[in-house]
């Protein structure tokens, strides 16, 4: 709520008046009662008439206060996850890479989707609305005090176990709510992991093996859900038991005044309403309650878990003109396996570099620890003399352009993958696409193609990557297995290019390569 605060304090405003306004109208429900009984038995005072117009203009104020206030509290709800989701996002991808990828896509798909519609539902709109019961529960107690002090001091104590209901069941819906949120988790991921591998299973016959896993993980979130419900509903039980004693008590206490003829039935009446509005807000708060617990749980729960980035060093060293990258003694393991030893060597500006090595040598390590990607390495690496350990991420990447081994092509237009969304003039795309060799697509109309990973193919995805990488203009370019998907023809006019830029320095990963290619690097990395 600290978020919405700071951001939304006039719509916080608005919102506590028009609680404040619909609360004095719904518990003026009680007077309105009172006011057509007594008028109703002495009806020479005020013609009936009079009375049906009075109650029709108090429906329709009660009307509008209530459409105002519900929109806004609604609204406010919207806006709160919006701004939040909005908050993750930003957190999300402010994390270093290395960071980003201790969850797998579809934990953060999964976060900014269902567990935000989650905390919409269970916390936001929750505690907007018990805002609301808790300045009902205070107007309703006012009045009654005002319309007979005795009666609203022993509904008061009336109400005092189901005020107290919340604290007792907190523990339990806490932890209920939390083994449900983990469990739901766990379905989500092992659900992904099944799909990303649908063609693999489908095709080896493992269907049944799967169907089997699917009900096995279903039914284990069901449990937990089970387990969540009768918590929930072993503590609206005792609340409504409790209400029904503060309500019925009511009219117990009201009959015997009347007997007493201390009370009209006009004011038992009125009060009886009165107590409604006293005890509604307590009920549904008890039951609000267990929401709002889960649901601060799950806001603890995406704070720790996304937490502001405070990982990424926060300087302003600026890299001069790219000069040398040194590794010194440089080793990773992996697994208790060494996946690099000692390494030792220099990057020298403008050179161009074959990186060759059979799968599985350590090619891609080496590219994910020069980027950054992989940090808990041994030895030292420096660009320009510098620890890299001491230069912010981002800093080092305004000068790397990185072609990942398995890159993506976003579903939006063929301009838009290729700048990122950045300002390009559609002279520098078009010059780009005819370097990779996609002159078919060198054409303003193709720049506003439509494009996926599905509607292209593996060769092409390839080269539209290494364009967007060049058009970044960056002095050093790493490409992991560029050769991928590409015909013997294409790959070689490609690579001419590539180690022809007069101004960067390349290393070129590959498993597949010749002479041709070895004979145009200015040095051979050997993995």
């Amino acid at each position: 709520m600290k978020y919405v605060i700071k951001h939304y304090p006039k719509y916080i405003l608005l919102f506590a008046i028009l609680s404040l306004v619909l609360a004095v109208i719904t518990v003026s429900d009680a007077l309105v009662l009172q006011f057509i009984i007594n008028n109703v038995k002495d009806s020479s005072k005020i013609p009936y008439y009079v009375i049906v117009i009075s109650v029709m203009v108090f429906i329709l104020l009660e009307g509008f206060a209530y459409y105002f206030q519900q929109f806004n509290s609604e609204y406010l709800a919207k806006k709160a996850v919006n701004l939040y989701r909005g908050i993750v996002f930003r957190r999300i991808t402010a994390q270093r890479i290395s960071i980003f990828d201790n969850h797998t896509p579809s934990k953060y798909v999964s976060l900014m989707t269902a567990q935000m519609d989650n905390l919409d539902e269970n916390y936001f709109a929750a505690i907007f609305w018990a805002f609301y019961l808790i300045i009902q529960f205070i107007v309703a107690c006012v009045i009654a005090l005002a319309v007979n002090p005795t009666m609203a001091i022993i509904a008061i104590i009336l109400s005092i176990p189901n005020l107290l209901l919340p604290l007792i069941f907190r523990k339990v819906l806490e932890n209920t709510k939390i083994k449900t949120i983990k469990q739901t988790d766990l379905y989500i991921a092992k659900i992904s992991d099944y799909l990303f591998g649908f063609a693999d299973w489908k095709i080896n016959g493992g269907s049944k093996l799967i169907d089997t896993q699917e009900k096995i993980e279903n039914t284990r979130v069901l449990q937990f859900q089970k387990s969540e419900l009768k918590a929930q509903n072993l503590s609206t039980a005792f609340n409504h038991a409790f209400s029904n004693v503060l309500y019925l008590g009511t009219w117990l206490i009201g009959a015997f005044f009347i007997l007493n003829k201390q009370m009209t039935m006009a004011s038992v009446v009125a009060f009886s309403q009165l107590v409604i509005n006293i005890s509604f807000p307590i009920y549904s708060c008890a039951d609000m309650f267990s929401q709002i617990v889960g649901g601060k749980k799950l806001f603890e729960k995406i704070e720790t878990e996304i937490p502001v980035n405070s990982n990424e060093l926060q300087n302003n060293l600026q890299l001069d003109t790219f000069k040398k990258i040194s590794f010194r003694d440089v080793t990773f393991k992996n697994d208790q396996k060494k996946i690099l030893d000692s390494l030792n060597l220099d990057i020298l500006a403008n050179q161009k570099y074959v990186i060759k090595g059979p799968s599985g040598s350590g090619k891609t390590t080496f590219l994910k620890i020069l980027t950054k990607q992989i940090l808990n390495y041994k030895g030292l690496i420096t660009f320009n003399e510098l620890d890299i350990t001491n230069i912010a991420d981002q800093t080092l990447y305004s000068k790397i352009g990185y072609l990942p081994q398995h890159g993506h092509i976003f579903e939006t237009t063929l301009a838009n993958n290729l700048s990122l969304y950045q300002n390009k003039t559609n002279k520098d795309l078009i010059e780009v696409l005819k370097f990779v060799e996609l002159n078919k697509w060198a054409n303003e109309d193709s720049l506003s193609k439509q494009i996926s990973s599905e509607s292209i193919s593996g060769g092409e995805a390839k080269r539209i990557e290494l364009a967007r990488l060049l058009l970044q203009n960056k002095e050093i370019l790493i490409l992991d297995e560029f050769s991928s998907g590409l015909d013997k023809d294409t790959l070689r006019k490609v690579e001419d290019r590539i180690f022809s830029l007069p101004h960067q320095t390349v290393l070129y990963v590959t498993h597949v390569y010749s002479n041709e290619l070895i004979n145009k690097a200015d040095q051979i990395i050997q993995f």
